[in-house]
């Protein structure tokens, strides 16, 4: 007997029980019923699902394979749709797998079509894959990641699951008892977040003392993120370790005084023209540029509704970033307009 005509007569007779025809004509209806359902229900006539972890590598199988129901010889799959560029499929299987690492925290869903060709021709099957959501750890980053001793260091934690609240994050500092980074550590600080908010948490500042040279520096957070159960629950963790023990302080660099203009009153401000002139203002309205050669030159400029008190008169200065082609600087003062004084 054909198979395409015993395939088409199994439909037939499934049809003639679904639309309700008397008994005497529709054989036997167990037999047509049974077939309606395996013939309706199968992945060729709508969209199936299909589950894949994130992050999982390039090559990660996506569910079972994706096959027709009752095919007709031997089977050849193809991969279509906006999303196929994510996903491969095996020709002689139609098992779906990843092109590379899929997160769910950037998309959650995609959509392919497999085409599976046999002998009676094609047939389409529109395949959704969902991207179920794993525990992600936090990692922590160290500004420096040098550490030396009389350096302030801060700590920042990045979640890939996102949702960290900065409020409910605590820190801890702790530094080797020895020199051996796998020993035990001993904490010398401790507390709540700094100021970075948004989907990082940034630690309070912690400076390493002298005593601290020749250990390693430990971080160490608990906080709670978007899977947690409790918004205060604190039960995630994060820790980094510096590669290298925390450095000796630098020694200071000499620093050397030396007196380059006197006899000023009231001096304000300074700044510095790119050949190293040097502008300075004195609160009274004094305005005087000191060159590299030490000559001093005093700057004509009109300062007829100057007001001067306590706190204003003459005060700031900053030097135009295009000085050397339109010699511009800027001053901030104090005037004068009858009663009213502005700056």
């Amino acid at each position: 007997m054909n198979p395409t005509w015993v395939r088409s007569a199994a439909t037939l007779m499934a049809l003639t029980f679904f639309f309700g025809l008397s008994g005497d004509q529709t054989g036997s209806s167990a037999v047509s019923a049974s077939t309606f359902s395996t013939f309706f229900s199968s992945e060729s006539s709508g969209t199936v699902e299909r589950q894949v972890a994130e992050n999982q590598p390039a090559g990660a199988a996506v569910g079972a394979p994706v096959t027709p129901a009752n095919p007709v010889g031997a089977v050849v799959y193809s991969l279509g749709g906006s999303d196929a560029a994510g996903f491969s499929i095996d020709s002689a299987s139609g098992r779906l797998r990843t092109t590379g690492p899929l997160d769910y925290e950037t998309r959650k869903r995609y959509a392919v079509t497999v085409t599976a060709t046999d002998d009676n021709g094609s047939t389409e099957i529109m395949v959704s894959i969902q991207v179920s959501d794993l525990e992600e750890p936090g990692v922590i980053t160290v500004i420096p990641t040098a550490v030396r001793a009389g350096q302030v260091i801060r700590g920042r934690l990045a979640d890939p699951d996102g949702g960290v609240i900065p409020k409910n994050v605590i820190w801890g500092w702790s530094v080797s008892a020895g020199g051996d980074r796998d020993g035990p550590y001993i904490k010398v600080a401790s507390g709540l977040p700094g100021p970075l908010g948004g989907p990082k948490a940034e630690a309070t500042a912690f400076t390493p003392s002298g005593d601290h040279a020749g250990k390693y520096l430990k971080v160490s957070v608990q906080y709670s993120d978007r899977r947690s159960a409790r918004e205060f629950s604190l039960d995630n963790t994060a820790e980094w370790i510096s590669d290298a023990p925390i450095a000796a302080a630098e020694a200071p660099l000499p620093l050397t005084v030396r007196t380059v203009v006197s006899g000023l009153t009231i001096p304000w401000d300074v700044a510095f023209t790119p050949d190293g002139t040097m502008l300075f203002t004195e609160r009274g309205g004094s305005l005087q540029a000191r060159f590299p050669d030490g000559r001093l030159q005093r700057v004509n400029a009109e300062f007829g509704r100057l007001y001067t008190s306590f706190a204003v008169g003459l005060m700031s200065l900053a030097v135009d970033p295009d000085f050397n082609d339109n010699r511009r600087f800027y001053t901030c003062e104090a005037q004068e307009y009858g009663t009213e004084v502005q700056v």
